[in-house]
């Protein structure tokens, strides 16, 4: 019988005894197309995979029916967004001048800005390290801003331009939590050595990464949540930006009568509105 294809997917689960919740995610095909999205290659691509990783991580962990994002933003320009919502849908935008990249270090701050169930945001910020990469610099963040202790890895591995695998994990210790299986697991984690390396020795599957992260701690699998590219972008929410703008604006913007060409920067989707859909919002100004 020929085996299914791998699907991008979360894996929630909690240890029977020893006081640790546990979420790993398979995310290869929605970094795929969101690095083909936005053209970016190499080094550039491996943190903007990570970065959106990272970002279900969060939100599964933090607040799963709620919309998180995470932003890599350097002091002297250039920014990387991951954006991932409830339904699973995840997305992002890449923002650098010519061909600079996004090192970690002081000059490079890691924010999450993530929704509350009363509608307000919630947001942390915090300095990036260039030790341990970027599954360092969240796992900070997770610590200092949301008082969660755990471990939290991401990784992409790229062959050329192609993605290879794609996902992590985050491992959390709940207040409880036996100091001994705590010191195990920690440890066992060090030993596994890069995350990349890991996702392609399992084909990223969340389910054998827990295995792998938990070797002899028996767990129970609460649920399994789809992940995938997508945008919310429509011709009605760019209409909608367009009403935002003043009266002599919007009037320069029909003044040739062409339609207005506009490309969504996080999907690359094109929509053309016509110059009479333009004209009715001069009626409203």
């Amino acid at each position: 019988m020929t085996a299914q294809p791998q699907q991008d997917h979360t894996v929630r689960a909690m240890t029977d005894k020893d006081g640790f919740r546990a979420i790993a995610i398979r995310s290869t095909d929605t970094v795929r197309r969101a690095i083909e999205t936005q053209g970016v290659s190499g080094d550039v691509a491996r943190m903007y995979a990570e970065l959106l990783t990272g970002a279900v991580l969060i939100r599964e962990t933090m607040a799963p029916k709620m919309r998180v994002q995470v932003i890599l933003k350097r002091t002297e320009g250039g920014s990387m967004v991951a954006d991932s919502h409830p339904d699973g849908m995840t997305r992002g935008l890449v923002n650098l001048r010519g061909n600079t990249q996004i090192e970690l270090g002081d000059k490079t701050h890691l924010q999450i800005i993530r929704e509350l169930p009363n509608g307000e945001l919630h947001q942390g910020v915090v300095a990036t390290t260039p030790e341990h990469g970027l599954s360092a610099s969240l796992t900070t963040y997770m610590l200092r801003s949301e008082q969660v202790e755990g471990a939290i890895g991401v990784g992409c591995k790229l062959d050329g331009d192609e993605v290879v695998a794609a996902g992590g994990y985050i491992v959390q210790h709940m207040p409880k939590a036996d100091l001994m299986a705590l010191v195990r697991v920690t440890d066992h984690l060090e030993q596994l050595g890069h995350t990349e390396d890991l996702l392609v020795e399992v084909d990223a599957d969340p389910k054998a990464l827990l295995d792998r992260m938990l070797e002899g701690i028996d767990y129970d699998v609460l649920q399994e949540d789809e992940v995938h590219f997508g945008c919310n972008c429509s011709s009605e929410r760019f209409l909608s930006s367009l009403a935002t703008l003043g009266r002599s604006d919007l009037e320069e913007l029909v003044e040739d009568d062409e339609p207005l060409d506009i490309t969504c920067d996080y999907c690359a989707e094109k929509y053309r509105i016509s110059t009479v859909r333009v004209r009715s919002l001069l009626d409203a100004v």
